[in-house]
């Protein structure tokens, strides 16, 4: 009776991991078929291909794709933002790694790191002449990215930009991902379904008092607030768009 038991919870275990194979969007079956399987292998392949070339940028440095990380977010930084905790939260890895990888860096002469003139108790790591050229380099890169892209008409671009912030905007709504301090998170936007509406209507911020387009949506603003309470839900706004008189 006891080897039977166990021998259907093993059939339950392997139809529940074949059920898991056949529904993964890596599995042939699916990515050849349905779109929504290939945009993430798509995403996945292009954040594979474009590490490698970050790799081969920086092979000859002898720096890590950590400490490359760390160089090309130091580089447009503000200053207030350039320490190790806004660096590890910013690229996702634990602070003991971010001060390892840094101290490395400080020991090559690629970044050096001072005392926060606003707060005496924190530090502030900046780029050397080295580590702006490194990080130049590496973004050389995505520079030849961007002239690629601006040869595309605007309505193009317009699409592709909707497209990625709606994906962004639907991972982060069902706690797949973490929220960036993007407008399409912020409690200042009077609506952020009109960015996916489909329509031409500018989109107001109050805390910026204007009118935003698509292109000119902030992806890290310093002045976000989030929309969504620490539960995750969203929280009730005050203001309606037809109370707001400009």
């Amino acid at each position: 009776m006891e080897y039977d038991n166990q021998k259907d919870k093993l059939n339950i275990k392997e139809k529940e991991i074949e059920k898991r194979w056949e529904a993964q969007p890596f599995n042939p079956m699916l990515y050849e078929n349905e779109a929504e399987s290939k945009i993430i292998v798509l995403i996945d392949t292009l954040g594979k291909m474009i590490n490698s070339e970050v790799w081969k940028a920086i092979k000859n440095f002898n720096i890590s794709l950590t400490q490359a990380q760390i160089i090309t977010y130091l580089l447009f930084s503000p200053n207030n933002k350039k320490n190790i905790s806004y660096i590890a939260n910013s690229l996702g890895v634990s602070k003991p790694t971010i001060s390892r990888a840094a101290d490395n860096l400080i020991d090559k002469g690629i970044i050096e790191k001072t005392v926060n003139p606003e707060n005496r108790r924190s530090h502030i790591l900046t780029l050397t002449q080295k580590g702006i050229q490194i990080a130049l380099h590496i973004f050389e890169y995505f520079s030849q990215m961007r002239k690629i892209l601006a040869n595309s008409g605007v309505e193009e671009k317009r699409e592709i930009l909707k497209s990625l912030l709606w994906i962004l905007y639907k991972l982060v709504e069902n706690k797949i991902l973490p929220q960036i301090p993007s407008c399409i998170f912020c409690q200042n936007m009077v609506s952020e379904q009109d960015i996916f509406s489909g329509s031409d209507e500018s989109i107001w911020c109050k805390k910026l008092n204007l009118f935003l387009i698509l292109e000119t949506l902030k992806i890290d603003c310093p002045y976000f607030q989030s929309k969504y309470s620490s539960e995750g839900k969203v929280k009730v706004k005050k203001h309606r768009r037809k109370e707001i008189s400009v």
